[in-house]
């Protein structure tokens, strides 16, 4: 796995794990940190992770499982767009 974190942020992940952990100390994932990377099925958040930007997992299509902690405070807008775990959500 491959991430470049600058001061907790997590800018960008190159990598082609299925499941893939996000270090602990990141408290953020940026702006299609994930993007369109079609081989995540499984993320792991860590405790502290108060933010995931903008379309940060946007066209991750075969992300199917996110695992959350309470620390989440916020998701930007379309952060999990056309991924297998959104169209699994109920409506509302």
């Amino acid at each position: 796995m491959t991430f470049h974190i600058e001061r907790g942020i997590l800018k960008h992940y190159t990598g082609s794990d299925a499941i893939v952990q996000i270090p602990d100390g990141v408290v953020e994932i940026g702006y299609r940190a994930f993007y369109q990377n079609r081989t995540i099925e499984r993320i792991e958040l860590p405790e502290g992770l108060a933010k995931i930007g903008l379309q940060a997992f946007a066209g991750c299509t075969a992300l199917q499982h996110i695992t959350f902690d309470q620390s989440l405070r916020f998701v930007g807008y379309d952060a999990f767009q056309d991924t297998a775990w959104l169209a699994a959500q109920p409506e509302g």
